[in-house]
């Protein structure tokens, strides 16, 4: 599903508790196979230093407080920067 909202053109965001020994792989296909712009954050706080291979762009530890995180992610990315959007 991401593969294809990425091909469509959309934004995407991949969140869960995906350890990097059985989804490693396919994050990483999934990056390298993308056209534009990818970043990869790490919170952590479940499994220490659980990174994909090759490493991760920007860890993020446990003690980043919620509004902290979300912030630095949208600004890093951008999106903070597109207008709103009617749903």
């Amino acid at each position: 599903m991401a593969r294809y909202a990425l091909g469509a053109g959309y934004h995407v965001v991949i969140e869960g508790i995906l350890y990097a020994d059985h989804y490693g792989e396919m994050l990483t296909r999934l990056v390298g196979d993308h056209r534009g712009v990818t970043r990869c954050y790490y919170l952590d706080m479940y499994r220490e230093r659980d990174l994909l291979p090759g490493g991760i762009k920007t860890v993020i530890g446990s003690n980043s407080a919620l509004r902290d995180t979300v912030d630095r992610i949208m600004r890093e990315t951008a999106l903070s920067e597109l207008p709103p959007r009617d749903t």
